[in-house]
């Protein structure tokens, strides 16, 4: 009997030994699938940060040559609107010259009859 309680001792042990062997087989292979899920998740998440970072970097490149033709364009604005102003400054400047002139005229012929009607009302 002691030989066969020895077999199966024996027996025990090797199906223990065969056991954690298999089971720590199972469990390397079930890290390394573990590992390399997670090594997907978190190049996926990089991924998509990647892609978010270069989306912003992309919105922010246009929106910043949006800005620069919107400077541009004010800047030909303000030039145009300053010489427009220029021009409307000579023109007034001819016109009141005009104006001068006309009144000037004016006055030369008006004068003697100015002078005649001053007359007449010291003479009533």
């Amino acid at each position: 009997m002691k030989k066969s309680n020895e077999k199966m001792l024996v027996s025990v042990i090797a199906g223990l030994t065969a056991l954690w062997g298999v089971s720590a087989t199972l469990l390397n292979v079930s890290a390394k699938n573990y590992e390399a899920t997670g090594v997907a998740v978190h190049r996926s998440q990089k991924d998509q940060l990647e892609s978010s970072l270069h989306d912003s970097k992309n919105r922010m490149d246009e929106s910043s040559v949006r800005a620069d033709v919107a400077q541009n364009e004010v800047v030909q604005i303000k030039n145009h609107l300053d010489q427009v102003q220029t021009n409307y400054d000579h023109q007034q400047d001819v016109m009141n010259q005009v104006y001068q002139s006309a009144y000037a005229s004016l006055m030369v012929q008006l004068q003697p009859l100015l002078d005649e009607i001053d007359s007449l009302e010291t003479q009533m």
